[in-house]
């Protein structure tokens, strides 16, 4: 029982001094530290976390307190049309407790992300204001502009709404330069953008029964007046 405990202690104290890093590098490095108290097969251990990825991710993000849904990615989302628009019409609200709901919402998130830049024809919903056709670059993968998306509604508030916050009415369409804009800006800048995107999403939401006020939308940005 102290041999384990210790086993535990040792190895939980590595993982706690761990940065983030890529999935791979972050099992490689654990693995090769248990090998310093405990002879394993390694290639069979790899084999069985591999095996079960989905699950290992599941504990990774965790540990580093990654937003999953959050990693953007230009890659083509395959689906028909009666797919797509089940996902767009979608209500449902689901955590991400469980495997299968990660699953579920990973691809939601995914066709959201597509709809929503073809939707804004890969273009800055604010461009009109901030001249972001200085700041397009195409993207390889694509070959339009590359645009990334933004959550209006931040996904660590979802909780707080009855309803399923993964609609494309709160997926924003942002060059990167706006979308560092709204993350790490003084507030005066961040307060003009999150003003106009507000603006253009705030009777969409309500018709999805999303309601939210202004003054609530600076709160979760941490907005003071």
């Amino acid at each position: 029982m102290v041999r384990d405990n210790a086993k535990i202690l040792f190895m939980s104290q590595f993982i706690n001094t761990q940065g983030e890093e890529r999935f791979k590098d972050f099992i490689d490095n654990v693995i090769n530290r248990y090998t310093l108290i405990e002879s394993i097969d390694v290639g069979k251990i790899k084999q069985f976390i591999y095996t079960n990825r989905d699950v290992f991710e599941m504990v990774y993000y965790n540990i580093f307190d990654i937003d999953i849904l959050g990693i953007d990615s230009q890659e083509e989302i395959k689906t028909d049309e009666q797919e797509e628009n089940n996902i767009l019409n979608n209500e449902e609200s689901l955590d991400k407790t469980s495997v299968n709901n990660i699953k579920k919402l990973k691809r939601i998130s995914g066709v959201l992300k597509k709809k929503a830049k073809e939707r804004a024809e890969h273009k800055c919903e604010l461009e009109d204001s901030n001249m972001c056709q200085n700041h397009y670059f195409t993207s390889k993968e694509t070959h339009k502009n590359y645009v990334e998306i933004h959550h209006l509604i931040p996904r660590e508030f979802s909780n707080d709404f009855e309803k399923s916050i993964e609609v494309i009415e709160n997926y924003v369409c942002l060059c990167p330069r706006c979308h560092r804009l709204i993350h790490l800006a003084v507030d005066r800048e961040r307060k003009m953008a999150i003003n106009q995107l507000f603006n253009k999403r705030v009777n969409a939401l309500e018709n999805r029964g999303i309601s939210i006020s202004i003054e609530k939308i600076k709160e979760y940005y941490g907005i003071k007046e």
